[in-house]
């Protein structure tokens, strides 16, 4: 039976998303393929980590079109609680993409980082304005606290230290309120 491109990609995100220095051979494994058929898709490890990076550009673009984040009419708290939702069965490719370093160089990939960074952090802008986030924060830092908090909700999900229905409520009870007792 042969294995997709996309299984492929997920098996190896989730590898590299929580070991980074993880072998082909580890994602092979993790794909339940050999190494030489994996070699055959992606003949260095440099193909896999583009390819990997850009599906999940992709993915995390059309997760924010989708819920319309960056439509200024879209109410911007509902706007990133439906992009939480559709980002937490990506959590390993987020972790991905937020922890690969060797990547960092390619110009392309770091400019649609930036675009979607920019999207995220005009969303948080508006919610400021809103008055649903706190003003005093930088919305950098919030919207980076955002990406990572989706993150260790999927962590804790595949951990099962959190239930799957429970990540993206905590995601933005975190974000929205923190963790200080009401």
């Amino acid at each position: 039976m042969a294995v997709s491109t996309d299984a492929i990609l997920d098996a190896a995100s989730r590898v590299l998303a929580t070991n980074p220095g993880a072998t082909l051979a580890d994602v092979a494994r993790a794909a339940g393929i050999s190494r030489t058929t994996l070699f055959t898709r992606y003949a260095t490890r440099d193909e896999l980590l583009r390819a990997l990076a850009d599906d999940a550009l992709d993915r995390t673009d059309a997760a924010i079109a989708a819920v319309g984040l960056g439509d200024p009419a879209r109410h911007p708290v509902e706007a990133l609680a439906d992009l939480t939702d559709a980002m937490m069965p990506l959590g390993s490719r987020l972790g991905y993409l937020l922890r690969e370093r060797s990547l960092d160089d390619d110009e392309e990939l770091r400019e649609r980082w930036a675009r979607i960074d920019r999207i995220v952090t005009d969303a948080v802008r508006r919610a400021q304005a809103d008055g649903r986030v706190r003003p005093d924060l930088p919305a950098l830092w919030v919207g980076d606290a955002w990406f990572w908090l989706v993150v260790a909700a999927w962590e804790g999900i595949e951990a099962g230290r959190i239930a799957p229905l429970d990540g993206s409520r905590l995601v933005l009870s975190t974000l929205l309120d923190g963790a200080a007792a009401p």
